[in-house]
């Protein structure tokens, strides 16, 4: 029996992520974090790829569960 694959996206402003590497003890280079940041799939893509779910967070502080998106 297979179990669901699920994604979780998060949606965080390349500022708040370039800010949160500042304040690590070992920094990610900015070029790959700027890299790594662009290539974010929509939900649409990510089912049509199989996943039984999708996630989205938008902020690195929230509290709550993530939004379940279409």
């Amino acid at each position: 029996m297979a179990a669901p694959a699920i994604a979780v996206l998060f949606d965080v402003p390349l500022a708040t992520v370039e800010a949160q590497n500042a304040g690590r003890d070992r920094m990610v280079p900015v070029h790959i974090v700027r890299e790594h940041h662009q290539p974010v799939p929509t939900p649409a893509r990510l089912y049509d790829e199989g996943f039984t779910g999708v996630y989205g967070i938008s902020e690195l502080s929230a509290g709550g569960p993530p939004d379940r998106l279409a």
